[in-house]
């Protein structure tokens, strides 16, 4: 996994096996990402490539972007299966949260696949925060930022949970924090 938190980026993903079906039982094509834009007019070019070569591989990307401002990304996610790699699993998923109007979020998710016996999927959401988890929150007290930040950071926490080393997960969400505004 990795995340890229406007200009800074932790990289943290295991060297993993090419082209092996002993790969299988590692996580590989883990690949997911955070990423949080929040200032004014940036725009990003994001680009993600699964392969599969061998029989019985798999796997999982999960890209998240959060936008504010007039912020814009574009993903591009490709999964190729090559006609040896039978039994593949594969999944990308982009999903992404815009925090104001102007932002935009753009997804093209592609599959080559040139297997019979394959399980391929992509999905990707493009939403506004949701105003009822808003009001849920502010009827518990909290002010509309805090129950805003709330939200930005329960979007992110699966991705969060899935960073194994602690000080990696915690030196991330503390950059993650650092980004997301205040009240």
């Amino acid at each position: 996994p990795s995340a890229l938190i406007a200009d800074k980026e932790f990289l943290f993903a295991p060297a993993l096996p090419e082209k092996t079906e002993a790969a299988r039982g590692l996580p590989l094509g883990l690949a997911d990402k955070l990423f949080l834009s929040l200032d004014g007019a940036q725009e990003f070019d994001q680009r993600t490539l699964q392969i599969h070569q061998a029989p019985n591989t798999s796997s999982n990307l999960l890209y998240k972007n959060a936008l504010l401002d007039s912020a814009k990304t574009i993903f591009s996610g490709l999964i190729v299966v090559d006609p040896d790699a039978q039994k593949t699993d594969a999944y990308q998923s982009n999903r992404n949260l815009m925090l104001s109007d102007d932002a935009e979020a753009n997804s093209l998710p592609g599959l080559e696949i040139s297997a019979n016996d394959v399980r391929c999927t992509h999905g990707a959401t493009v939403s506004r925060v949701d105003r009822e988890q808003l009001f849920y929150l502010m009827t518990r007290g909290l002010p509309r930022a805090e129950a805003e930040r709330m939200v930005v950071r329960g979007f992110f926490q699966n991705v969060l949970d899935r960073i194994e080393l602690e000080p990696v997960r915690e030196a991330v969400t503390a950059a993650l924090e650092a980004r997301i505004p205040q009240a």
